[in-house]
């Protein structure tokens, strides 16, 4: 029920963060605290292989994902939050 006119805004969204907050934080709870997710980010569009982000076979190519988003990633550990980024706890 959110409207929208393209896959980044709808990722901009505040109700969007809230529902990826709720989802990941009900994950945590099966987590140890080392693994939990603690801060997240919504890519503005689908990985591709046509971009190398992926193989033939939709693995994801962690390198090439990094260095393409890396302010993304980077945004992540910033303080104060960012926004944009999704903060659990």
């Amino acid at each position: 029920g959110i409207a929208f006119t393209s896959h980044a805004e709808l990722v901009r969204a505040p109700a969007v963060l809230r529902l990826f907050a709720d989802f990941l934080g009900q994950i945590n709870q099966e987590l140890a605290p080392f693994e939990r997710i603690k801060r997240f980010r919504l890519l503005e569009r689908e990985l591709a292989a046509t971009e190398g982000e992926l193989t033939p076979s939709m693995k994801v190519k962690r390198n090439v994902v990094m260095k393409t988003f890396a302010p993304l990633v980077e945004s992540l550990y910033a303080d104060p939050v960012q926004e944009g980024v999704g903060s659990l706890g």
